[in-house]
């Protein structure tokens, strides 16, 4: 938005802010680079990557320090909100990695102080997991906000490789952009205030950060037919049907109201909206004649953010099935513990044999995780 709405007044170089040292980049000293940012894959004019890797060169470290920013409010109506903006990664040296989520109004905001008609705005310029530590004005005059965030690492014996800094898969129009990082080194006094934090069970290979990569060509899937909430047929007469699907939450909204309705075509439209069964849930494709495909893409349901704060993340299971007459299936294989909007989605490689049909199961693993689906699609050879 050019030299008159930027944060050039933010001075470059060691500075303390609210009591904690950060090294701030010069840009004339470094190409013209001072920040690292980072965008959304909903967002319209992308130019920056989704997803940066920051080298931590195997320190233990006892808390990292984050100085970032937002560079815009998250959209929202009365029902349902947009908080999840991002990630940062912390991945071990021994190969497992813990999330730190960045959430509007929690731990992060829009820097330009701006007002936001939100309720669930930063209030009176605070937030509860992040602390206001620089306060300026652009040249244009408008105010200019920002705060830092500590994470406290549960794993501080445990050597620190890189930082992975990321968007959400949910689409927002939120971009962080992460301006310095302080780290604690881990001192062995710390033991025993840390040990009783932290469970393995949070730990998940990093493995499973890895974006997956279809084979062959997608199906095409647009321009059918929907005739009712469960049942949708494609132009090449493939049907697609649901075993059911929930829409209490839509039914129950005044006229007026915001909420989405959800139908089978949402399984396919690898949108925020998601085909949303009554608890556990299926999604059946079956095609006019068995073919040999490659594999099918599919996303489970971002977390539902409604009306709360500090939403817990999605934790789903997903469970694909085959089969060769369009009757009888057997169990291709099953994804546990998973988390859509951190991991984005997962792809099913099928045998090479012709398939008729195949089926997606999509079941809820924790009390607040929404089973659902909003992206299945089949490939082929």
């Amino acid at each position: 938005m050019g030299q008159n709405f930027d944060l050039r007044a933010m001075v470059p170089g060691k500075r303390i802010l609210s009591g904690v040292p950060f090294q701030i980049i010069d840009e004339k000293k470094n190409n013209g680079r001072s920040c690292i940012s980072i965008h959304n894959r909903g967002y319209i004019d992308r130019v920056y990557p989704p997803l940066v890797e920051i080298p931590v060169s195997d320190k233990k470290v006892a808390s990292f320090i984050f100085l970032h920013v937002l560079d815009n409010k998250p959209g929202h109506n009365y029902l349902r909100k947009n908080e999840l903006a991002g990630y940062y990664f912390i991945v071990y040296q021994d190969g497992f990695y813990l999330p730190v989520e960045l959430k509007y109004g929690l731990n992060i905001a829009n820097w330009d102080g701006l007002p936001s008609w939100s309720y669930y705005e930063p209030h009176e310029k605070s937030m509860k997991k992040a602390i206001l530590c620089w306060r300026g004005k652009t040249q244009a005059g408008v105010e200019a906000n920002i705060y830092y965030t500590e994470w406290i690492n549960p794993r501080p014996q445990i050597p620190v490789t890189k930082i992975i800094f990321a968007t959400t898969w949910k689409k927002t129009c939120m971009n962080p952009t992460l301006i310095a990082i302080t780290g604690i080194h881990y001192r062995e006094e710390f033991k025993n205030v840390l040990k009783n934090m932290f469970t393995d069970t949070a730990l998940k290979p990093t493995a499973v950060l890895s974006q997956s990569v279809p084979q062959g060509i997608p199906v095409e899937l647009k321009g059918g037919i929907l005739h009712n909430d469960l049942t949708y047929e494609t132009e090449e007469k493939i049907l697609i049907t649901g075993s059911s699907v929930n829409n209490r939450p839509y039914e129950k909204v005044p006229r007026g109201g915001e909420d989405f309705k959800s139908d089978i075509s949402c399984a396919i439209s690898d949108s925020n909206d998601f085909f949303r069964p009554a608890g556990k849930g299926e999604v059946t494709f079956v095609f006019p004649k068995a073919e040999i495909l490659s594999g099918v893409l599919v996303s489970g349901s971002y977390r539902d953010e409604r009306k709360s704060e500090d939403f817990q993340p999605q934790s789903l299971g997903l469970v694909c099935y085959i089969s060769a007459d369009g009757s009888n299936f057997e169990k291709l294989s099953e994804i546990l513990n998973y988390t859509p909007e951190e991991e984005g989605p997962k792809w099913f490689v099928f045998p090479d044999k012709p398939v008729k049909a195949f089926k997606i199961e999509v079941r809820p693993l924790t009390p607040y995780s929404v089973a659902g689906l909003n992206l299945v699609q089949p490939y082929r050879r």
